[in-house]
C-alpha cells in the first residue's frame, strides 16, 4: 500500500503523503526523525478518490489539501482548503481548523462520471494545479489551472495525456531555466 501513495509535499521538516481520510505525515528533521515520528492530519472532506485529490503547498506557505469533483452539470469544481498549522505538534487537532479558500467551478470541462481526470501536482511558487483528462470527456489533455487568477491553460492535446506514469512537476523560474540550457551549449 505505501508505494501507492503518490506524491508527497514537504512542509517545515515534514513529508506529507494524501491518504483517505487525513494526510500522513513523517518528521524529516531532528531526533524524531531518528525515532520514525510521524502524525496523521485529519480532513474535514475525507471521500474522494486517490486521482481526485492532491497535497500541496500554497504560495504563502499553508498546507493545501485540493480536490477535484464534478458539478450537477458534470463540469469540473476544484476544491481548495488550507491549513495553517502554529507548530509541527498540533497536527493531530487539525480536522477543525481547515480553511476553505476556493470553489473554482470550470464550466469549459464538461466531464461524465466515467472520464479519466487526475490531479498531478501542484506548483507551491506560482500557485498552479497540473492535471490531466482522458478520454470520456469533450475535451482531453493536460492543463494547468492558476488558482490565484482562474486561469487555464491547456499544454498538450490528447487523451494519452491520462496514462502518463511517472510524472513529477517541478517549478523553475525562467532565468534558472536559461542558465541550465546555457550549460549545456
Amino acid at each position: 500500500m505505501l508505494q501507492q501513495l503518490g506524491p508527497a509535499v514537504v512542509l517545515r521538516g515534514v513529508a506529507y503523503w494524501p491518504m483517505h481520510r487525513a494526510a500522513f505525515g513523517v518528521r524529516l528533521d531532528g531526533a524524531a526523525a531518528a525515532a520514525m515520528d510521524v502524525c496523521w492530519v485529519p480532513y474535514r472532506m475525507p471521500h474522494f478518490l486517490p486521482d481526485f485529490r492532491l497535497l500541496g503547498v500554497s504560495p504563502d506557505g499553508e498546507l493545501s489539501y485540493i480536490s477535484v469533483g464534478r458539478t450537477l452539470r458534470r463540469h469540473l469544481a476544484i476544491i481548495v482548503e488550507t491549513l495553517q498549522l502554529q507548530s509541527v505538534d498540533d497536527m493531530n487537532t487539525a480536522a477543525d481548523r481547515w480553511e476553505r479558500r476556493g470553489f473554482i467551478r470550470l464550466p469549459q470541462f464538461e466531464v461524465p462520471g466515467a472520464t479519466a481526470l487526475k490531479l498531478r501536482c501542484f506548483g507551491e511558487k506560482s500557485g498552479t494545479l497540473f492535471f490531466t483528462i482522458g478520454e470520456g470527456g469533450k475535451t482531453s489533455g493536460a492543463f494547468v489551472l492558476n488558482l490565484a487568477t482562474r486561469s487555464v491553460e491547456k499544454l498538450a492535446d490528447g487523451v494519452e495525456c491520462n496514462s502518463w506514469r511517472n510524472l513529477c512537476g517541478y517549478e523553475m523560474d525562467r532565468a534558472t531555466l536559461l542558465r541550465s540550457v546555457a550549460r549545456r551549449l
